[in-house]
Order: C-alpha cells, then sequence, then structure tokens
C-alpha cells in the first residue's frame, strides 16, 4: 500500500508479502536482497544430544512468540515431521525468560529470531543452530520498488544500495571498526559484550551481499 500510494519509495518485503504483491499481480519489482538469510533460526543448547531437526519428534519447541510456530513447522517439514508432533509453548522474547527456559531444560529447541538468540549469549549459554540449510539460506526482507517509478528512482536508490552494500562489506573487512560504531550508536544491545558480539555476527552473516 506504501508502494501504490507513493508514500515511500522503496519498501522492505519478505518472502510471503513479496509473493502475496506478484499474486495480487501489484506493479512490483524486487531490485536487491536485503538479506541473503532467513532471520529465523531453531537453536539447542551446545551439549545437547539433538543433532537435527529429525530428533525433534516428541520433543518441546520453545517459541519467542506465536509467530514462530511457522518458523518451527517448515524447519520440521524438511524431516516429514508434522507439528502435532511435537509440543509447542511460547516462552516469549524476554531475555531472562528465553534463557532460563533453555538453560533449565523446560524446551528442548528454541524456534526464534536471531537477534532473540543473542540473549543466550548474553547469558553464557552456549548453542547450536540446527536450522535446516534450505530453510536458512533464503533471501529475506528484499528491497521492492514500484516499476512505474524505477527510472525517476534509479539514481536515489542505486546510490542508497551502493552505500548498503558498502557497509556490510566494511564489517567484512574490519569487524572490530564496526563493532566499535555499534558500541557507540547503539550501547544497548551492548550492555552484554558477548550478546552484542553475536547479535553483530549474526547481521553480518544475513546481510552480506553474495
Amino acid at each position: 500500500a506504501f508502494l501504490m500510494n507513493n508514500q515511500a519509495d522503496l519498501v522492505m518485503l519478505d518472502a510471503p508479502q513479496t509473493f502475496q504483491a506478484v499474486r495480487a499481480q501489484q506493479p512490483v519489482a524486487v531490485v536487491f536482497e536485503g538479506m541473503q538469510y532467513a532471520p529465523e533460526v531453531m537453536i539447542v543448547r551446545e551439549d545437547s544430544p539433538i543433532k537435527s531437526v529429525a530428533d525433534l519428534r516428541g520433543k518441546t519447541i520453545g517459541l519467542a512468540s506465536d509467530r514462530d510456530q511457522i518458523t518451527a513447522q517448515v524447519a520440521l517439514d524438511t524431516a516429514g515431521i508434522t507439528i502435532d508432533e511435537v509440543e509447542t509453548v511460547v516462552v516469549g522474547d524476554s531475555g531472562p525468560v528465553l534463557a532460563r527456559a533453555v538453560r533449565d531444560n523446560e524446551v528442548d529447541v528454541v524456534a526464534a529470531a536471531a537477534n532473540d538468540m543473542t540473549v543466550l549469549e548474553a547469558n553464557d549459554i552456549p548453542s547450536r543452530d540446527i536450522t535446516p540449510p534450505e530453510v536458512s539460506e533464503n533471501p529475506a526482507n528484499s528491497f521492492v520498488i514500484h516499476q512505474d517509478r524505477i527510472e525517476d528512482l534509479r539514481p536515489t536508490v542505486t546510490a542508497f544500495l551502493r552505500a548498503w552494500a558498502k557497509g556490510a562489506e566494511a564489517a567484512k573487512v574490519d569487524r572490530e571498526a564496526v563493532a566499535a560504531m555499534a558500541r557507540h550508536n547503539v550501547p544497548e544491545e551492548w550492555e552484554a559484550e558477548a550478546g552484542g558480539q553475536a547479535l553483530l555476527d549474526a547481521s553480518m552473516k544475513m546481510i552480506l551481499p553474495q
């Protein structure tokens, strides 16, 4: 709607919204993949006997929020497991609550956004990502533009996307410099050094252009 009403020049859509726009025959064009990886993950404690989603039948999956049940369903489907073959419980995305659920083995695995999971690092809980590659290696947050405005906006959008790509590359070239910038500009994310670093590392992986 923002694009169709000219309230925005460029919007970021996840894959489902992009498909919805195409299905509705809206005149949109994806011009850049904002993220190379889906930001949703399936995480277990490092010492968990669970090696992959194939081991989750009959297990309890903690959800950071209701929306994360979709992540669980998609991941389970890769192993031929239905959501009815596991137990799901919403543990919330509060850092201490999520960390406690994992530390106390209240859940066997957590489905959440990558930034939700950085709280485990901040609480000294080593973890492993068991998200199947076919689930995680998918573009997300794609930049979308109205087809009729492409040429008018090309210079500005090209400059913006070039800056975006260079910013992502800068993190690859000098991670410490980018970490210092992040500490200065968003100090609330770095109250726990490990948590801030984990969030930065997750972001770097997701947005580095391929």
